[in-house]
């Protein structure tokens, strides 16, 4: 019986820090743009559940804003490499190709400046490339063209880079 004792209060320790943890998600969430988006988002990264505030701005920023500018530049870039397109949609895409490898760089930049300890640069790095998919796809809108390689419209982008600046921001 008294070695049970020691099993039952790990267990309980695990959950309710686990709660605790989950409830944090909850917590930094309502105090951004997107908190529906926010927690589903953050929900879906592993070890996101036990990760502390510093750690859910680091996961949306990494595998949130970069991973999803980085995975639209490639598109573009594959796009860019048929040989059957039209010239005004290469020159459209050659401009989102610019306005996503802005935005790569600079997510890229706020993720060396988040690892120094620098967040409020951070911030200002992250946010500086959240309007890049907007802009991609209104230049293929106003050229009465389909097939914008951004997924919706910019949106998914402009919401992770957003709520990665508003979770950095609540770092002391």
């Amino acid at each position: 019986m008294t070695r049970l004792v020691p099993v039952v209060l790990v267990l309980f320790a695990a959950l309710f820090s686990g709660q605790a943890a989950g409830d944090l998600i909850s917590t930094v969430c309502k105090n951004t743009d997107y908190p529906g988006f926010c927690e589903s988002t953050l929900r879906k990264f592993t070890g996101s559940p036990y990760a502390d505030k510093k750690r859910l701005a680091q996961m949306m920023l990494m595998s949130g804003a970069l991973d999803e500018a980085t995975s639209t530049l490639n598109v573009i870039i594959k796009l860019l490499e048929d040989p059957n397109i039209g010239q005004l949609k290469k020159e459209i895409l050659g401009s989102c190709r610019l306005g996503f490898g802005l935005a790569v760089n600079s997510d890229a930049n706020a993720v060396k400046d988040f690892d120094s300890g620098s967040y409020a640069e951070a911030a200002r790095e992250v946010g500086s490339g959240a309007d890049a998919g907007s802009a991609c796809d209104a230049l293929f809108k106003n050229a009465g063209l389909d097939g914008s390689p951004v997924p919706d419209g910019g949106l998914r982008h402009r919401q992770l880079a957003v709520v990665a600046q508003q979770l950095i921001k609540q770092l002391p």
